[in-house]
């Protein structure tokens, strides 16, 4: 849980700043998918569903523009290929504007 919070806090904070000097209206909203057990499930806004439904849940269900800015999130270890599958259906839908996201840590060198 505290993976999946820090996830949606960066790709907040990067969208965001993308999003500086935006018009106010929601044309250019941010939206994550959080991709879990290795693309069959997705998450968006708490809500969880086959990922297969991804592009007509944000486009009818949640009523995002193709232009809004969409972060595909790894939420369980999931492959890249699979990430890169759902931003290519997403694109493929028609939305322009999204990118596959991969959250990595630093760590201190081991000592020497």
């Amino acid at each position: 849980m505290i993976v999946r919070s820090l996830i949606a806090l960066i790709v907040c904070t990067v969208i965001s700043v993308r999003l500086l000097g935006a018009s106010p209206d929601h044309a250019n909203a941010a939206t994550l998918v959080e991709v879990i057990a290795n693309g069959e499930r997705c998450v968006v806004k708490g809500k969880e569903f086959n990922c297969k439904a991804i592009a007509k849940y944000l486009r009818e269900r949640m009523r995002v523009p193709l232009t809004a800015s969409i972060g595909v999130a790894d939420g369980d270890h999931v492959d890249s290929d699979v990430l890169q599958r759902i931003v290519a259906e997403l694109k493929q839908a028609g939305f322009t504007d999204v990118h596959a996201l991969r959250l990595g840590f630093i760590a201190e060198p081991p000592p020497k």
